[in-house]
């Protein structure tokens, strides 16, 4: 339910972002063609203002997620997120503080010298229109010195009727030619002037070279070529007039081109900050977040777990100082177990008085019977007193001798013969062992390595092993009928995991395993795990199980090169100190 609601939630931030993004495009296209630029703009612009508004909007909404998770502390995002955030929250601050200081210069600049340069150039443009006016005036004063003193030189003259031009003399096809194709726009300038002007000129043709003179004493039209003096200022005039004008028109968009650029060339900076962060949080809190994984499964009791990170930072040191820790812990563990072994040992022994007390009783009574019907019964009778009391006194010699023997066995320092063999091979022939007597049971072994050898002592790790697996198939007996050995290496130490499907052990049972004389068969004696576990520590080793609703794993671990220290050669380390 949570991925699904997880995967709509995505959804949803990716048709979000894309929809903005779109629209962002469409406004960047739109306001393109409102200031008419080109092509190459209008098809580049969009695709990067799309590109640009999806990533910046990603970019900020992992930002949103980062800062809500860090907030509600979700796991694997507290620590991170604190770190992703902050530094984002530099990186946006930074990229605002710039941004905004860059954007106040260039509109000082803009303020300073676009407007001084947009000053000097109205003076400019005013001065040259004068002079172009002041020009004109001279060209109109002259033309009209003309018409009144030769009007013959006009090669064109016309005049108009009835809103239609008739020409008076059309001596210039060139002329008449431009008074034709103007036709509309001459009568149509004429007829708004206002009448009070004698005269008023008129400019027409290809940069305004020719011009139209109305005499309106004599309601003629002179047509006559402008001299390029005049007709080039004009042509210039126009150009530049219409130039200006787009400038100014473009003036007013330096402003949010500024904006756009400033969004747009941050977005990359946001991108690289975002992935440098996450890198950099990931790194950081991947090793702190294994060294909690330690502590949880050392706290859990797994006293064997050791944390490889290998930084040279002060993570690394505290790896390191973690490894240390967790190895005196379990070099104390294991001798807070012995002891507390020894400390059993008083009660062990007050068990075993009492357990010998029985077979005694029934063994001293019956002498005392024997002793009785010596002199009172007859021979037949005392025969069969006498057959039924040494019945009783070997039954019960036999029952004393089982409960001492095994009680010796326990309490015996284990006599180590220890050799360098392959112990891949004798889990083989104990599986093998197991198969032939048990067809019925699925047994399989799975080692790291074809051959793998070890010191250790051969036959009482066999019987450790052999125990194991026994107490395994009898607890797999309504269950699922399935056994299985690995192996494993792990700092310097080999680790066999015992792995049934035996449906677990209660939590009362498990606190109990080890303890001798604990037992939830009927006829167990209790002491096999707790021999065992000997064993495996006079080996300088560990046993420990886990357990669940599935099954139990049982883990012996040995060290791959045995301790000098520990006994050799079938001689014990309390006999070395004792003299045997």
């Amino acid at each position: 339910m949570a991925s699904l609601s997880n995967k709509i939630i995505y959804i949803l931030r990716i048709l979000i972002i894309g929809v903005f993004s779109v629209y962002l495009s469409v406004q960047t296209y739109s306001w393109l063609l409102s200031i008419s630029a080109n092509q190459t703009l209008m098809t580049i612009i969009p695709i990067v203002v799309l590109l640009s508004s999806s990533v910046g909007l990603w970019v900020i909404s992992n930002f949103l997620k980062i800062f809500i998770f860090q907030q509600r502390g979700v796991k694997g995002y507290q620590l991170r997120g604190k770190i992703s955030f902050y530094f984002l929250l530099v990186s946006i601050g930074s990229i605002i503080l710039v941004g905004g200081m860059m954007y106040y210069l260039i509109i000082l600049i803009e303020n300073t010298f676009l407007n001084r340069e947009r000053d000097i150039s109205n003076v400019l443009m005013k001065n040259y229109n004068e002079m172009v006016e002041l020009e004109k005036q001279n060209f109109e004063r002259d033309t009209l010195v003309h018409v009144l003193k030769n009007p013959a030189q006009f090669s064109v003259i016309f005049k108009i009727t009835n809103d239609e031009i008739k020409f008076v003399k059309e001596e210039s096809g060139i002329l008449s030619g431009e008074v034709l194709q103007s036709e509309g726009k001459i009568v149509g300038f004429y007829s708004s002037v206002v009448r009070a002007r004698v005269t008023q000129m008129f400019y027409l043709g290809m940069n305004h070279n020719v011009s139209v003179f109305h005499y309106q004493k004599k309601g003629l039209f002179f047509v006559q070529h402008v001299p390029q003096y005049l007709y080039r200022p004009l042509e210039i005039l126009e150009e530049s007039t219409s130039n200006f004008n787009s400038l100014n028109n473009m003036r007013d968009k330096i402003q949010p081109v500024t904006i756009m650029a400033l969004i747009i060339f941050s977005v990359p900076i946001l991108l690289a900050v975002f992935f440098v962060s996450q890198s950099f949080a990931r790194n950081t809190t991947s090793n702190i977040e294994d060294i909690a994984t330690g502590t949880k499964i050392i706290a859990d009791g797994n006293l064997n777990y050791r944390v490889k990170i290998s930084s040279r930072d002060e993570i690394g040191d505290l790896a390191v100082n973690f490894n240390k820790m967790a190895q005196k812990l379990k070099i104390a563990t294991e001798q807070i177990k012995r002891m507390e072994r020894l400390e059993a040992w008083q009660e062990m022994a007050k068990r075993l008085a009492h357990e010998v007390k029985n077979p005694l009783t029934p063994i001293k009574l019956s002498a005392e019977r024997l002793m009785y019907t010596y002199g009172v019964k007859t021979p037949d009778e005392f025969a069969k007193v006498l057959d039924k009391t040494v019945s009783t006194v070997i039954n019960e010699t036999q029952r004393l001798e089982t409960l001492v023997n095994e009680f010796s066995k326990f309490a015996r320092l284990p006599y180590l013969s220890i050799t360098k063999s392959d112990i891949i091979a004798v889990l083989h022939e104990i599986g093998e062992f197991f198969r032939g007597a048990y067809p019925d049971f699925r047994l399989d072994c799975e080692c790291h390595q074809p051959e793998f050898f070890v010191e250790f002592d051969v036959n009482q790790f066999k019987q450790v092993v052999i125990n194991i697996i026994t107490n395994a198939i009898e607890a797999c007996t309504e269950n699922e009928k399935y056994v299985k050995m690995t192996t494993s290496v792990n700092d310097e130490r080999i680790v066999i995991a015992i792995r049934d499907k035996s449906g677990g052990i209660s939590q009362e049972v498990q606190e109990k395993m080890f303890e001798p004389y604990y037992t939830t068969k009927a006829s167990g004696t209790g002491l096999g795990l707790a021999i065992a576990e000997r064993i495996i520590l006079e080996h300088g080793g560990n046993l420990w199980f886990e357990t669940d609703n599935e099954g139990t794993v049982f883990y012996l671990e040995l060290p791959i090169v045995h301790d000098s220290g520990h006994t050799k050669g079938g001689t014990s380390v309390e006999e070395q100190n004792t003299g045997g």
